[in-house]
């Protein structure tokens, strides 16, 4: 049959072209299967079949040509080339019949994996196999977390072993602390009850420590005699030159201001100054006072030492400026040991340079214990035997303590003191 398009002559195969082709009828053997088991009879109605479905196909597909050459008209520069020959028509009944050769191979293989269950089994146990060490692997991906919890597990394990060794520590050393605490309370309560039996004797004991120091320091102003408001008769001749308008005395031998030394006789100033230490070494070491610069007594005078260690002469023969200096600053040490004793009383040190003055204004306070004549400014501990200001104390309170240290004294005939058994009555 042929039919026109576009202007052209499409020639394609009738239908019974179609079936001698199929037969093997024309052009000879060209057309003969290749392969032997080939069966004519069985395969002419497929063919047949086929061939009339390729007829059809290729019908519809001339229309859908037909209907594009027809959108094509107006560009007729687009229009393909048709051409259908004997060729190409042999090449389309070859791969029609590979086609259906490999058709009838894979129903082949289907039929036979269904009629042979070796391979179903074969499929089933990869199947297995594969799932098997799937599992197998998240047994051992499991296993490795096991053993790494267990791991983690024991690691907490010793941490908490740690954690409890060292609570059961803390509470040994929490008892062990209890226990030192309650043999401290019993050792408190033993000493309070022990300083209650004899709070009486060591307050008379301090009584007396007290009134006895007194006596010393008043024994000591009477040994240098210290003269601030009136001259000895014996040394009114004795210093025509001085300028002084205050002139103060330690054994009829002047010591003027240390801001007034130049002027003044050396034998006269460096003997002053040996009294002055020796008056200050006696006062310190009857009420235990340690001075910051320590004082020592030499065959040519006095010394002071320095917190360098080198000492520092008060000898008064300067003659160029290097030992006058030396002489200033050795003055301005022994000047802060007087003001030193004074604070340890609790009081404050007005012109400091007049020496004689300030050391004798300390001493008769501290001897007489009176001190409304000089009030405190600092705090200090009163109470304490050991402390220096202990013997600065009311009026009243002294004249108590006197009294009563007078009637408890112990007398010569006594083997004992008789105020060790009389301490209660202090007390009260």
């Amino acid at each position: 049959s042929s039919c026109a398009s576009n202007g052209m002559d499409f020639i394609g195969p009738s239908t019974s072209d179609i079936a001698i082709a199929l037969e093997g009828k024309s052009n000879g053997s060209r057309y003969a299967p290749a392969s032997s088991s080939y069966n004519p009879v069985r395969d002419n109605g497929r063919l047949l079949e086929s061939s009339r479905n390729s007829s059809q196909a290729s019908f519809k597909e001339s229309d859908k040509r037909s209907l594009h050459s027809e959108k094509t008209n107006q560009h007729p520069e687009l229009m393909p080339f048709a051409e259908f020959s004997l060729d190409s028509w042999n090449r389309l009944r070859e791969h029609a019949l590979t086609i259906r050769r490999h058709e009838e191979e894979r129903d082949e293989y289907v039929r036979r994996l269904e009629e042979d269950h070796s391979l179903q089994d074969a499929l089933t146990k990869r199947e297995v196999a594969s799932i098997k060490q799937n599992a197998e692997i998240s047994i051992d991906r499991l296993a490795r977390k096991v053993s790494a919890m267990r791991m983690r597990i024991a690691k907490k394990r010793l941490g908490a072993c740690d954690i409890t060794q060292a609570q059961d520590n803390k509470e040994m050393a929490f008892n062990a602390l209890n226990m030192d605490i309650a043999e401290k309370e019993e050792d408190c309560t033993e000493s309070e009850a022990v300083m209650a039996r004899l709070r009486p004797r060591l307050r008379l004991l301090r009584e007396l420590l007290k009134h006895r120091r007194r006596q010393m320091i008043g024994d000591v102003i009477d040994i240098f005699r210290i003269r601030t408001t009136e001259v000895p008769p014996s040394t009114i001749t004795l210093s025509p030159k001085c300028g002084c308008t205050e002139r103060h005395f330690i054994r009829s031998i002047h010591l003027p201001w240390t801001t007034r030394l130049p002027g003044h006789d050396d034998k006269m100033l460096t003997a002053g100054f040996a009294l002055l230490v020796q008056m200050l070494q006696l006062v310190s070491s009857i009420t235990d006072s340690h001075l910051r610069y320590p004082l020592a007594l030499r065959a040519n005078g006095a010394e002071i030492g320095t917190s360098d260690g080198v000492p520092l002469s008060l000898v008064s023969n300067a003659r160029n400026k290097a030992d006058r200096a030396r002489v200033d600053a050795a003055t301005t040490l022994l000047l802060r040991n007087l003001a030193q004793l004074r604070s340890d009383c609790g009081v404050h040190t007005k012109r400091m340079e007049r020496t004689l003055f300030v050391l004798d204004d300390i001493t008769r306070v501290l001897a007489r214990g009176e001190i409304g004549e000089m009030p405190a400014a600092f705090a200090r501990p009163w109470e304490c035997a050991y402390s220096l200001a202990s013997l600065m104390q009311p009026p009243e309170d002294s004249q108590r303590s006197v009294v009563m240290l007078h009637r408890n004294l112990p007398s010569d005939e006594d083997d004992e003191p008789s105020f060790l058994s009389q301490g209660v009555e202090v007390e009260e």
